[in-house]
């Protein structure tokens, strides 16, 4: 079964959600709870706010898949709802089917460390 994730929303607001880090590839096989991508939401140009506006979200899949295709890059500015990529419920299916359905993930808040210094 061939499955997309789209960029689920991440505030209220439409805001800028950059790809921060990629934690698999495509063929790699991911388990229930596998992390996927890291995203850096920054709402400083879209709301006021009193509280630092940068923070790191993280994506882990909930079912086990292989990612078969990547539409993202790091650095990249993802629009919500834009195809991130294609995902696979067996290894060798063709990734040039019809789409069965979305991926189940979850989105997680993490703590990206800085050097204060």
């Amino acid at each position: 079964m061939i499955l997309n994730l789209t960029m689920p929303p991440l505030a209220d607001v439409e805001a800028g959600m950059t790809v921060h880090a990629l934690h698999a590839a495509p063929g790699a096989p991911l388990a229930p709870g596998g992390r996927l991508l890291d995203i850096r939401l920054d709402l400083a140009a879209s709301v006021q706010h009193d509280c630092p506006p940068v923070s790191f979200h993280r994506i882990v899949v909930r079912q086990r898949v292989w990612l078969r295709r990547l539409l993202v890059t790091v650095g990249q500015e993802v629009p919500l709802w834009a195809p991130i990529g294609l995902f696979s419920t067996e290894p060798d299916e063709p990734v040039d089917g019809p789409v069965a359905g979305s991926l189940r993930v979850s989105v997680a808040n993490v703590l990206v460390e800085h050097d204060w210094a």
